[in-house]
């Protein structure tokens, strides 16, 4: 049997890349688009119907400067870009919760879409596709999509996916590019001032490196020189955002407790929080 022509099998594997991606999409679609017809509920009406930053536009100075959850509870958590985003939809729909809802449908198959493209690099073609629709339909993905504000969590995961696929890119190829540490460091920044678990992505980009070296990539004294630049980058807007951050809150935590918590020690409180992992861990495994 004669070999297939590397023009053939150029096309076949671009085929193949377009149409898992166009599986994961429709999966990820499919598993969030109910959620269209779901209306504001719970913390959706204190920080999106109730909340006069988003009720009216104002200007990014007066997002960048005020707290998440808005006047009526003081000085609680800090996500400027979340709640500017909200003020948006909120204008574009005049109130109602459908552009709401469908920028969560969009950012979930987005989301999907770039666990995709990341796992590819990755792993084998076989084995990314199985991945991205396990994201794509995994149902611990519920509560982000189906309320409101649930949207952060996509919002500070699409640029943290983002950042590593552009990492793992460059990686595989040599040496990150200075761009690249300019475009990861923009992305940082989004889904620091979107959501605070976005801290989190340097560690993300270190596993990556560890990664990358054990399948053979290892870095050059270049590539070491640029893996420093990111590093001092990624430090330098961390300690930016804390600065930041104390200086809108007067607080590094800025979160006001749970009223069923209020009275109970950090202590008790962190008890509570360890005997809901083996909850955690079953719903991830078997939801």
């Amino acid at each position: 049997m004669t070999a297939m022509p590397a023009r053939w099998r150029e096309a076949w594997a671009r085929d193949e890349a377009r149409l898992g991606l166009l599986l994961v999409v429709v999966v990820a679609l499919a598993a969030s688009a109910t959620g269209l017809g779901n209306q504001f509920t719970y913390d959706d009406i204190p920080i999106i119907v109730d909340n006069p930053m988003v009720n009216a536009w104002h200007t990014p100075w007066e997002y960048l400067t005020t707290s998440y959850w808005g006047p009526t509870r003081g000085n609680s958590l800090y996500r400027p870009l979340t709640v500017m985003g909200y003020a948006l939809q909120w204008q574009a729909g005049g109130g109602s919760p459908v552009p709401f809802h469908l920028v969560n449908v969009l950012l979930n198959a987005a989301c999907a879409a770039a666990v995709l493209a990341l796992f590819r690099r990755l792993v084998a073609p076989a084995f990314a596709l199985a991945a991205a629709l396990l994201w794509a339909a995994h149902p611990v993905h519920v509560e982000a999509v189906a309320n409101v504000v649930g949207q952060s969590e996509m919002s500070t995961a699409l640029p943290m996916l983002l950042a590593m696929l552009l990492y793992v890119r460059d990686r595989q190829a040599g040496a990150v590019r200075g761009r690249t540490v300019a475009a990861i460091g923009a992305l940082f920044v989004c889904a620091l001032l979107t959501k605070e678990h976005g801290i989190v992505l340097p560690a993300l980009l270190a596993m990556s490196e560890g990664v990358l070296r054990h399948r053979g990539f290892a870095p050059d004294d270049d590539g070491r020189a640029r893996q420093w630049l990111l590093a001092r980058v990624l430090v330098m807007i961390v300690v930016a955002y804390i600065v930041v951050r104390l200086s809108i809150l007067g607080g590094f935590a800025g979160d006001a407790p749970h009223p069923a918590l209020e009275r109970v020690p950090p202590a008790e409180r962190s008890l509570v929080m360890l005997g809901l992992v083996p909850e955690f861990l079953r719903l991830f495994l078997w939801p």
